[in-house]
């Protein structure tokens, strides 16, 4: 469930991290709540399972899917400490969709630290994972919301598990496919990624007793979509310290991107060896750069943020609507 994440200007050599923007002040100052509010509940216990948990949790992370919910939440008349717990749950599910992607991409890195398969081992990442999923839901049982409310994020969050463990096994079976449609990698995109930003918004304004649910909900899931897409544009242009993960790893694993995709319509070879070195692994990137790929994804991430800003003309102006209009412009602004 690959869920890495940046974007960015890179130069002509693909290192430039000229034009990178930082996250909005709001999400810093919310994603701070999140981080305490981790803190507080730590250490989860003495089994390795909680010990690898804590690893991946206090590893770092943007806590975008988090500060989401809570800046939804606020802009719509509820206060942020009053939706932490929701909040928490998303960043919970987010962390064991991370740990199970790893172990299927064997990467040996997540936010510059050993990954949870590499320092420990693989049952131990696999129960983890599943430790954080079950953690998730008893978290969500915390939110502050009527019986009825209450059921819809329980419902919404069982939901989009689902889906992004479709998305998940859709990615596996496209990676397998001779040919793929950029349809059939947007849907992928949309179940392994999108649906959980958009849990978020939707959930945010679910606890608010908002009516603008479809809008927030369609916002998060235009503005996920467009960061998985940034993603995978990073993947081939940042800095494997500034990814905290193995840089072009989509190219070494074979899988199919809006980038690859495209670039494979144009002629190219998007394969790379195990032991490419680095040299091939920028000529490689620089020969997809020229026949317009990374460009292409970009504009396609682009477009999905517009969309998604607009869906936020439902919520009421104010510091927390402008704050979610920045941090659509962020995700497909930064260089890791």
């Amino acid at each position: 469930m690959t869920s890495n994440g940046n974007d960015g200007g890179d130069g002509n050599n693909g290192n430039s991290r000229d034009g990178d923007t930082s996250a909005p002040l709001a999400v810093k100052e919310h994603a701070r709540l999140v981080n305490d509010e981790l803190e507080a509940r730590m250490p989860l216990g003495e089994m390795s399972i909680h010990r690898a948990a804590e690893h991946l949790l206090t590893a770092g992370g943007k806590r975008l899917r988090p500060a989401l919910l809570l800046l939804v939440a606020e802009s719509l008349g509820r206060d942020p400490e009053d939706t932490l717990p929701p909040a928490l749950s998303i960043e919970i599910t987010h962390s064991f969709t991370l740990i199970h992607d790893d172990v299927m991409d064997d990467d040996p890195l997540r936010r510059g630290a050993p990954s949870v398969h590499e320092k420990w081992d693989v049952p131990t990442a696999i129960l983890t994972g599943d430790y954080l999923y079950s953690k998730a839901f008893e978290i969500a049982l915390e939110t502050d919301a009527s019986e009825p409310k209450l059921n819809r994020v329980m419902e919404m969050l069982s939901a989009t598990c689902t889906r992004i463990c479709e998305g998940q096994a859709l990615d596996v079976e496209l990676s397998d496919a001779d040919t793929v449609s950029e349809a059939e990698y947007i849907r992928m995109v949309e179940l392994k990624t999108g649906v959980l930003f958009a849990a978020a918004t939707g959930i945010g304004a679910l606890v608010a007793g908002s009516d603008a649910y479809d809008e927030a909900y369609d916002y998060g899931l235009k503005i996920g979509k467009a960061f998985q897409i940034q993603d995978d544009v990073l993947d081939l242009v940042a800095e494997s310290d500034d990814l905290g993960k193995t840089r072009a790893s989509d190219l070494f694993e074979g899988k199919n991107t809006l980038v690859t995709i495209h670039a494979r319509s144009q002629g190219v070879d998007t394969s790379l060896p195990r032991d490419a070195t680095d040299e091939e692994v920028d000529a490689k990137v620089n020969e997809i750069r020229e026949a317009g790929s990374i460009e292409y994804a970009r504009e396609h991430a682009r477009k999905l943020v517009k969309e998604g800003k607009q869906d936020l003309t439902a919520l009421p102006e104010g510091e927390a609507r402008t704050a979610l209009e920045e941090l659509a412009d962020y995700l497909v602004g930064r260089t890791y």
